[in-house]
């Protein structure tokens, strides 16, 4: 994932609980799952993100994470957002 995704979820943890600590704690946790992948945005990936982003009219961190989880990782995007699978489900099956 790119590690937009890592700044988002740690600050969102903040934000709503107003735990620094929980939110550091989290921190910790995702930079030691193993099996967690987090990448550097480039100019490719960002360029590929924001074509993503036009054609389905995801949000752009949305479409960094749809872009890094199927191209980047050749893998399979799973989500618990509707609008997201909505936005995306013609696109992908395309891919």
């Amino acid at each position: 994932m790119p590690y937009s995704v890592f700044v988002e979820v740690v600050t969102t943890i903040k934000r709503r609980t107003g735990s620094e600590k929980l939110a550091m704690d989290v921190m910790q946790t995702l930079l030691n799952i193993d099996n967690a992948s987090f990448i550097v945005l480039d100019q490719k990936t960002a360029e590929a993100a924001a074509d993503l982003a036009v054609r389905t009219r995801l949000r752009g961190m949305d479409a960094l994470v749809v872009q890094t989880a199927t191209k980047e990782f050749d893998g399979e995007f799973v989500t618990f957002d509707d609008e997201m699978t909505k936005k995306t489900e013609l696109v992908l099956k395309n891919m």
